[in-house]
């Protein structure tokens, strides 16, 4: 069984057409697109930076798929609040990559949500966009014991 899944993550690795540097820098151009189109209230264009396949995990644990669909709940949603992330280091996977980021989701009102998320890339027409997209909202731990970072 080990062998069969290092063979598998080889073959992943083999197959991946993005250099690292290149990877970096579309993931930060497609993050400064995203947030520049969702603080505009563009919500089709947002949706044209994911695959046609694509899902988003919203904070309360919905999961929509789907370009089409995504255009409807970005139009739904932008402009309740404004973002602002910062991008962590892009790893690559395959044709694509991953990365963790942070976030801020400010209201008119002046209340700001703490978010976290993971970003799943993929290649479609030679063009890097989102695959997955899963976004948390950061809250307190009830218990320490409950904590994996350094700050507990």
């Amino acid at each position: 069984m080990k062998k069969y899944v290092v063979v598998l993550l080889a073959s992943i690795a083999i197959t991946g057409t993005a250099s690292a540097a290149s990877l970096t820098t579309e993931a930060k151009q497609l993050e400064a697109q995203y947030v520049d189109a969702f603080n505009n209230k563009q919500g089709a264009k947002i949706a044209s930076f994911y695959t046609e396949d694509a899902t988003v995990v919203a904070q309360d644990g919905h999961a929509t798929t789907g370009r089409a669909n995504l255009a409807q709940t970005y139009s739904r949603i932008v402009g309740h609040f404004t973002i602002s992330t910062t991008l962590g280091e892009v790893h690559t996977l395959g044709n694509g990559g991953w990365a963790l980021a942070t976030g801020v989701q400010t209201f008119p009102d002046g209340h700001v949500v703490k978010t976290h998320a993971v970003h799943i890339y993929g290649l479609e027409n030679g063009k890097l966009l989102f695959r997955v997209l899963s976004i948390g909202v950061d809250v307190p731990l009830p218990h320490k014991t409950a904590c994996m970072g350094s700050n507990c």
